[in-house]
């Protein structure tokens, strides 16, 4: 079985997430794949870190990291990408909808055919 890391970088995401987060596990239990969901927070001003604690402690392959301080994208990044599998595919994710979950299936697909890197535009 195929097994995906995806890694969510998010920072003042409260409205966008939910919504978000149930289109991307809904997706996500439609595949045949072990995943685990990386959300990093990047010590957001809103309530996004309440909602990240009730998605986490609801679903056991989400998880959660919170950061100390505002490092910004790059470093959410970075902290992410530590935590996740080493024998998975990580795919990178803005939780803000810019990147539709539907994609995912055609993303391992190219994955899976050899390509190193697959990114969309």
């Amino acid at each position: 079985m195929t097994r995906l890391d995806v890694l969510l970088p998010v920072y003042n995401e409260q409205v966008a997430l939910p919504g978000f987060l149930d289109s991307l596990v809904t997706v996500l239990e439609s595949q045949p794949l072990d995943w685990l969901i990386h959300i990093v927070v990047d010590r957001s001003t809103d309530d996004t870190e309440a909602v990240v604690r009730s998605f986490s402690s609801s679903e056991p392959r989400i998880r959660a990291l919170f950061l100390s301080a505002r490092f910004g994208h790059q470093e959410s990044l970075f902290a992410g990408l530590c935590a996740t599998r080493r024998d998975a595919y990580v795919l990178m994710m803005d939780a803000d909808g810019q990147h539709p979950p539907e994609l995912i299936a055609e993303l391992l697909r190219a994955a899976q055919d050899g390509a190193e890197i697959v990114q969309t535009r």
